[in-house]
């Protein structure tokens, strides 16, 4: 595999849903991690759509709530583009109203990473400059746009872009912003290192600032540290 586009939803983007133009946006989400745990796709496909009845053992409903919560808790991006909307929200690094907006937060992603890139081929600025544009324009067409690249050693590294109220791929999920109290408002993504937009809680706001400098630096190792208290402290205070 190498690094580049990854569209598993090649198929022609849907067409504008009347009435809902002022509704359309963009969330950005980013990944580094080991190439194995990408690999896993037990972790990365969401557990069946088809819950345990009622009259099923209390060890299978057990199991299948422990896998539901775990699958929404993990940060390894899911096997389907889309499903990042499932996830925490706080896994979000951006949002945007424009498609050129959200595009350029991931030319720039690309730029900051792509010394790190193992393939020289993928660190080609002309490249980089054509799958930013590439990005934009799959965006203009409500498509989302996933991108994956190996990194030096054993890490991976992957990005998307992903389109919101509706998707069009899946139109039935819903913003993971849709249930933030009234008054949090959506902020125009203006760091490098990442959005706190729609973030209204001072602990996330803490952590997601501490991951994304520890992210700046290098420190991968710190910056997943940060995300797991992220994601352990999304669990115990902002799950219904």
């Amino acid at each position: 595999m190498t690094g580049g586009l990854r569209l598993p939803e090649e198929a022609e983007a849907a067409a504008y849903f009347p009435g809902q133009e002022d509704q359309l946006h963009v969330h950005g989400y980013l990944w580094t991690g080991e190439k194995t745990a990408f690999d896993k796709e037990s972790i990365r496909r969401p557990p069946p759509s088809v819950a345990p009845t009622a009259t099923s053992p209390d060890e299978v409903q057990q199991r299948y709530r422990e896998a539901v919560a775990e699958w929404r808790a993990t940060d390894v991006p899911p096997i389907e583009t889309a499903l990042w909307l499932l996830k925490p929200r706080q896994l979000i690094q951006g949002t945007w109203d424009e498609p050129k907006k959200a595009a350029e937060w991931l030319g720039e992603r690309l730029t900051e990473h792509a010394p790190r890139f193992a393939s020289h081929h993928d660190q080609d600025p002309t490249r980089l400059t054509a799958l930013t544009a590439y990005a934009a324009e799959r965006l203009a067409q409500r498509g989302d746009c996933s991108l994956g690249f190996y990194l030096r050693g054993t890490l991976f590294l992957s990005m998307a872009l992903v389109t919101c109220s509706p998707n069009h791929a899946e139109s039935k999920l819903s913003c993971p912003f849709s249930e933030f109290p009234e008054g949090a408002v959506l902020l125009p993504h203006t760091s490098a290192a990442g959005s706190l937009g729609h973030v209204t809680c001072k602990t996330c706001k803490d952590l997601i600032a501490e991951r994304n400098a520890r992210r700046a630096h290098g420190d991968e190792t710190g910056a997943r540290a940060k995300d797991a208290a992220l994601a352990d402290h999304s669990r115990k205070h902002h799950t219904e």
